[in-house]
């Protein structure tokens, strides 16, 4: 068995064994490898970020990944995301994927590549490796004619046709209103809002006629299911993208999508916003559902920890449990001093002791500490506890760039 990158001489024999892999339905291998495949898999353009294994000639078993930016509390991180994880049906629970995730994690610590992003098909075949669940989806399936009406002045919403106030409200609302977000370039953006589908995009303005939200809608077709999994799709507006900085842009969107209740019976969208009901006659909807979403790893536990500001001076020793990572899998004495961290290697006892994955959960705002002690998951004194709450208090994550 050969662990190498592959080449754009291997693009078919990637594409042939992910579609069998997330596309077995089509039940042929027919246009493969279509025309625009550059186009709608932008991450392939070289191969250079596609790992796979080789038995012989032939590719057994893939992995890819892709370079971007991620913003948790504020600060701005290198990101990897993980895709394209598919391994041939007779070589599978060979541990193939740990091989070329091994590989892949020690690349991504020398580009210094911090943090690394995965949708997983398992979350426990990932947890293995250190990857640990870090955002949940809450999608609310409402009636559109449900929605209260209220009067708002200084608030309008128009159609637009271009993406530019639609990216300029993303990057005033992105690692401030909500945490742990991709810093989208134009190649994230044609991800996120297909050119060739994009939907119907609208922006709200305030006052000094200043971008202030947006939707961006799209009409399924009676295809059931649909692509959403939404329930008499033909009925219902599709929201793909929706944002609002305050109050009043929040309902003068929703007094917008009002309007459409002659239109269409029902509203699906994902949000981060918990306070959704209140914008309803009635705390009744046709379904409110939360699943998780993404997953997150840190990379390299020391220029993450450090990149941070904090408030508070500290010195404790912390003993980081990364069988995967051996770079991370050490004691570091935690000092701060002038609201500067460093972190040093040390062999002193450890204060607190935790895995690389609930770490991550704690750096990028998921969970806290006082959740993972109450569930055995750190271990260290309730007054560490409380200091690790106040310097990672727990953040409104909403990861949305789905790869």
């Amino acid at each position: 068995m050969e662990i190498r990158q592959l080449t754009p001489e291997d693009r078919e024999a990637f594409a042939r064994l992910t579609r069998y892999a997330f596309e077995p339905t089509k039940n042929t291998y027919e246009n493969v490898v279509p025309m625009d495949y550059e186009e709608s898999h932008p991450h392939l353009k070289d191969m250079s970020q596609v790992y796979g294994c080789f038995d012989n000639s032939n590719l057994v078993s893939t992995c890819a990944f892709f370079s971007s930016t991620v913003i948790i509390r504020n600060k701005e991180f290198p990101m990897s995301g993980i895709w394209g994880v598919a391994t041939a049906p007779s070589y599978r629970n060979k541990g193939l994927v740990y091989k070329i995730l091994h590989k892949i994690l020690k690349e991504m610590q020398e580009k210094q590549l911090l943090i690394s992003c995965l949708y997983p098909f398992k979350f426990s075949f990932y947890e293995q490796f250190g990857w640990k669940l870090a955002n949940d989806n809450h999608r609310y399936h409402i009636e559109t004619s449900k929605l209260i009406f209220r009067p708002i002045t200084n608030r309008v919403v128009r159609e637009v046709f271009t993406l530019d106030h639609i990216k300029e409200v993303y990057s005033k609302i992105a690692g401030h209103k909500y945490n742990y977000m991709l810093k989208r370039t134009e190649e994230d953006w044609r991800r996120r809002v297909n050119p060739k589908e994009p939907g119907y995009l609208f922006v709200c303005y305030n006052a000094k006629d200043k971008p202030s939200g947006y939707v961006i809608t799209r009409f399924l077709e009676h295809q059931p299911p649909s692509p959403e999994g939404v329930e008499k799709s033909e009925e219902t507006i599709y929201l793909s993208e929706i944002f609002w900085d305050d109050r009043k842009t929040k309902q003068a969107l929703f007094n917008f999508l009002k309007t459409h209740m002659d239109h269409r019976n029902y509203i699906v969208f994902s949000t981060a916003d918990s306070n959704i009901l209140a914008f309803l006659k009635e705390a009744r909807i046709k379904a409110n559902e939360v699943f998780p979403a993404s997953m997150v790893r840190i990379v390299d536990i020391i220029p993450v920890m450090e990149a941070f500001d904090y408030s508070e001076k500290i010195k404790l020793v912390l003993k980081v449990i990364d069988k995967f990572c051996d770079w991370n899998n050490k004691s570091f004495s935690f000092t701060v001093s002038g609201g500067r961290a460093k972190l040093e290697e040390t062999t002193l006892p450890s204060d607190v002791t935790i895995e690389i994955g609930s770490l991550s959960q704690i750096i990028v705002g998921y969970r806290n500490a006082s959740q993972l002690y109450d569930s055995w998951e750190i271990d260290c004194s309730k007054e560490i506890v409380s200091l690790l709450d106040r310097l990672f208090p727990l953040q409104n994550n909403f990861f949305r760039d789905f790869f």
